[in-house]
């Protein structure tokens, strides 16, 4: 999957597959995943006969490839508009994945720069809901053909943890403080009051994030916004398991 544009009544399907499976990586496994973006997110193939149609147009017209570093590497095929609705998706590519921790939590840092949790960013430990976290935003990039947080330093073109944690301030309102009493390097963004760093100190107020969807509406937009919002909460305990969010009014409309 790539970071395009998904409409809702596509989304719900393969959300609850998704959701599927990571209560299965949780519960089961004891696995954290800690790297899901929409790379490691396969989709099976709508159609198996492009797979007959494939072989016999690279029979005739093979695909154009060289070698690089001992490596074959071929040019992309574009295979056309859908034929039907895709097949379940697949999490994939547990090379970063982790089994839950004895103590309860890691510190190390994981996931894709703007697909960061708080905890992770701030060193407060992380552990099954950073992947909530994590699949929330996804969901709403997708929705969206876009990125929800930018975080980049403009004068050095750079992923900026501190612009990123400004970015949720100012869509969640304020951290908690008991967030930021458990974050090694809280201090390193939060003045002891709890206000940014070399920022305005005036208390940050959430814009919220309903001005930001621009692909749904009426009821099924607040339903999103609900169920969304459920997963993107500071404190981690305060978020739903996979399990919990697959009960949700939004993919059960």
């Amino acid at each position: 999957m790539k970071n395009e544009c998904i409409p809702g009544n596509l989304m719900k399907p393969l959300l609850k597959f998704l959701l599927t499976g990571l209560d299965y990586l949780h519960t089961v496994c004891h696995i954290i995943h800690t790297d899901l973006k929409p790379d490691n997110i396969l989709l099976g193939i709508e159609d198996e006969e492009i797979i007959s149609e494939l072989i016999k147009e690279e029979e005739k017209d093979p695909t154009p490839a060289k070698l690089y570093d001992n490596r074959c590497i071929y040019a992309h095929r574009n295979f056309g508009n859908l034929r039907g609705p895709p097949g379940r998706p697949k999490i994939a590519d547990f090379g970063l994945a982790v089994r839950s921790p004895d103590d309860g939590t890691y510190n190390h840092p994981i996931q894709p720069d703007l697909l960061q949790a708080p905890e992770v960013i701030l060193r407060a430990g992380w552990s099954y809901s950073a992947d909530i976290w994590n699949l929330g935003v996804m969901i709403w990039d997708l929705l969206e053909g876009r990125s929800l947080f930018g975080a980049s330093d403009p004068e050095t073109n750079t992923y900026s943890a501190g612009l990123h944690l400004d970015e949720m301030i100012s869509l969640f309102g304020p951290p908690p403080k008991q967030l930021l009493l458990r974050g090694g390097s809280a201090t390193s963004y939060f003045t002891s009051d709890g206000n940014p760093v070399n920022r305005e100190t005036q208390e940050a107020r959430g814009t919220g994030l309903e001005s930001t969807i621009t692909t749904l509406f009426g009821e099924d937009k607040e339903l999103f916004l609900d169920f969304v919002t459920r997963m993107l909460q500071w404190l981690p305990e305060n978020r739903p398991t996979a399990r919990e969010l697959l009960k949700d009014p939004w993919l059960c409309s």
